[in-house]
């Protein structure tokens, strides 16, 4: 089996994957239910990515729909966390130190029958005859390739491409970026095809992953003062999207006075960036894999509902969630006012 964390399972080997999925936990749900295991997923990827070698930049697709759209291409890579240094371990925390080709997988809940895998990727684009590596944030984050289910009859299996952040191994989504609506996903019937899940997920990405470069510089850009802070705490915590019992410790991460947490951050500056880093620094430590999910592609509106980060026109709050600020046009508008 992978390597035990407080509440989960890790495994980062192909061996692992195949020790843990021989022992989950699967429920049967009649003749039209197709359990698919963790293990079953990583050969079909890799089978993705190996039958793609033999192009010269990787598995492809087209940026866009549109006539004369460049090739995007796409491959497995491994990855290193590059903050966190020794000095500064953070209690009941276990992230690693790198993430192999295989992925990151964390497997929970009863029997390990709910797992979530980050495999870090490489973007290039077509760029006359050479291939161009897409960096994200100068290079201080890498692409991953997420998949998420269960073999116990709870979870669908879904595919998306987001964020992993090098110097505190933080996974970074956005709603904005890819909604749920977007993220490909099936259920475990007999009409499941993971291949088609999986390659549908990256063909999804290849038209939007650049946006995470917009919202990151948008959040390094967007300063947060005393008042912005508490309204997105009241915010994040009124939707159930942090513990008002851990708003102090995640504060500290971001705040930081005594330079206690340098290591995990990129610079001391006090932005929306800083203040999403120190939110998901806390949530990776989380044992519950939905919850770390909720709090990473969430923790968007919150943003947005205290003037942080500008909510895009095309954007409005999904129902499940209840801004503190009604008028979705006023918190672009303080943020224009605030930086101009």
């Amino acid at each position: 089996m992978g390597t035990r964390t407080t509440g989960y399972n890790i495994s980062t080997t192909d061996e692992q994957l195949e020790k843990t999925s021989a022992e989950m936990k699967i429920v049967e749900g009649g003749k039209n239910y197709k359990p698919i295991t963790p293990f079953d997923i990583n050969t079909t990827i890799s089978k993705i990515f190996e039958d793609s070698q033999k192009r010269e930049g990787g598995l492809q697709f087209s940026a866009s729909t549109e006539i004369g759209s460049p090739l995007v291409a796409f491959k497995r890579k491994h990855f290193e966390r590059t903050g966190g240094d020794d000095s500064q371990k953070l209690p009941n925390d276990s992230r690693p130190d790198e993430i192999t080709t295989t992925g990151l997988w964390s497997h929970s809940g009863n029997g390990n029958s709910k797992y979530h895998a980050r495999i870090p990727i490489e973007i290039m684009k077509l760029d006359g005859e050479n291939w161009t590596p897409e960096i994200y944030a100068g290079g201080t984050g890498s692409y991953v390739l997420n998949v998420s289910g269960s073999t116990d009859q709870t979870k669908k299996l879904k595919a998306w491409v987001s964020i992993m952040v090098g110097r505190c191994m933080n996974g970074m989504e956005s709603e904005i970026v890819i909604s749920d609506d977007m993220i490909s996903q099936h259920r475990n019937t007999k009409g499941l095809d993971v291949r088609n899940v999986l390659t549908e997920a990256i063909r999804i990405s290849a038209s939007n992953y650049h946006k995470y470069n917009m919202v990151t510089d948008q959040l390094k850009n967007s300063y947060v003062n005393p008042e912005k802070l508490g309204m997105f705490f009241h915010s994040a915590v009124m939707n159930d999207q942090i513990n008002g019992g851990n708003v102090k410790e995640i504060t500290n991460y971001f705040w930081d006075h005594s330079n206690k947490y340098d290591s995990w951050f990129d610079n001391s500056d006090l932005s929306g960036y800083r203040l999403y880093n120190a939110c998901t620094l806390w949530g990776e430590k989380q044992n519950a894999i939905d919850k770390r999910e909720k709090l990473s592609r969430g923790i968007w509106w919150s943003l947005a509902d205290s003037g942080i980060l500008p909510l895009p026109e095309t954007c409005s709050y999904p129902g499940s969630f209840s801004p503190i600020r009604q008028n979705e046009r006023e918190i672009i508008d303080a943020d224009v006012l605030e930086t101009a």
